[in-house]
């Protein structure tokens, strides 16, 4: 299983709730690259946040991601993400620079300053005009892969829920989910 995905033969599929009202399908190709080591800002940022964060970079290895939504409306919208590489934070990064952070996302959708509150607790999670969100909503839905041994092409679902971001539930995104 390991050398199915190092040699990146699984299909990944994400569920996300984007910020912003994504009207059609968007592909983003550009490079991701570590931003301690390429980012120009090196005395305005925290150094504990700039070591976290990737950023797009002309410097930065090839990713590629697919965004199709699936219902956009009062701002928010349920996309549905392929990945066709597996950069770190590569969804988180690419919705980020195509103007549609995920919602709920401290590390991309809030300053360093923020970021550092947030995650010391000093400041509750809230992202306005959407209210407390507890975490980043971005849900690995689908897994598809040939069995190594089997050969047998396997499909792995765990539906999202998002449950606990009443931005979500009361907008009644996931019934969109397919």
């Amino acid at each position: 299983m390991g050398d199915v995905l190092q040699q990146h033969q699984v299909e990944k599929v994400y569920c996300a709730v984007l910020v912003g009202e994504m009207t059609s399908s968007m592909e983003c190709t550009e490079p991701i690259a570590e931003r301690w080591r390429v980012a120009e800002d090196q005395e305005e940022s925290d150094p504990a946040v700039r070591k976290l964060r990737m950023c797009v970079h002309e410097a930065g290895r090839p990713a590629r991601t697919e965004f199709r939504p699936l219902h956009a409306g009062e701002g928010l919208t349920l996309c549905r993400v392929v990945l066709h590489s597996g950069r770190t934070h590569q969804i988180r990064v690419h919705a980020m620079h195509l103007g549609h952070p995920v919602l709920g996302d401290k590390l991309y959708g809030k300053t360093d300053a923020e970021f550092l509150s947030l995650t010391r607790g000093s400041i509750p999670p809230s992202f306005p005009p959407f209210g407390l969100i507890p975490r980043h909503l971005l849900h690995a839905a689908q897994l598809v892969f040939t069995h190594p041994i089997t050969h047998e092409r396997l499909a792995l679902e765990a539906p999202p829920s998002f449950q606990e971001c009443e931005a979500v539930t009361s907008r009644r995104l996931l019934r969109h989910w397919k």
